[in-house]
């Protein structure tokens, strides 16, 4: 069976828990950053520019 999509459809809609600690939002934030960063500096390398395209996009929706 496929995981739920919509929020609605978790199982314990719409009674939700969460933990306390924060999300590492700034390590991701700054990679991010390093690939933004990588992807200046290659210029009109296509290959390299394709590759860090590829890892830049948001991940697709699950079929």
């Amino acid at each position: 069976m496929n995981e739920p999509f919509w929020i609605w459809q978790q199982p314990n809609w719409p009674h939700f828990s969460w933990q306390a600690e924060p999300l590492p939002l700034r390590a991701c934030t700054q990679a991010q950053g390093r690939l933004l960063g990588m992807l200046g500096a290659v210029g009109g390398d296509s290959e390299v520019q394709s590759s860090l395209d590829a890892l830049l996009q948001k991940p697709r929706r699950p079929r």
